[in-house]
């Protein structure tokens, strides 16, 4: 193997390997602000924490929420409750992946595959 083709081999590569990492990064966030958004909702709808489902939700995003606890007091709209720290962490995880996101971009491959073109004969 030539040292051109190793080298373009090498960057498809690279380009799979940061196509695949930026959409994973994406997915987790996604899934991330996802479940926050249904805590939230099951809050304001009073959901049954006995539940199985509404349980094992809340024990999944009580971690992600502990950073952003204490930033908002909860606050209860119409006998209705309204969990202001989910709200903060939403945000707060949204701009930190964005802020990752567009860190992981500054690597992306800019560089495309040489092309030799064919020797021209006189």
């Amino acid at each position: 193997m030539d040292k051109l083709a190793l080298e373009n081999a090498f960057w498809a590569a690279y380009g799979r390997a940061y196509r695949a990492l930026y959409r994973t990064l994406e997915i987790i966030l996604w899934l991330l602000e996802l479940l926050l958004f249904l805590r939230l909702a099951f809050r304001f709808l009073r959901a049954n924490p006995q539940t199985l489902v509404v349980r094992e939700l809340y024990q999944l995003t009580d971690l992600a929420l502990y950073p952003f606890q204490s930033i908002l007091p909860d606050y209860v709209w119409r006998d209705r409750p309204i969990e202001l720290t989910a709200i903060s962490a939403m945000a707060g995880y949204f701009v930190v992946g964005v802020l990752v996101l567009l860190l992981v971009k500054l690597f992306r491959p800019e560089r495309r595959p040489v092309v030799i073109p064919p020797m021209q004969y006189h």
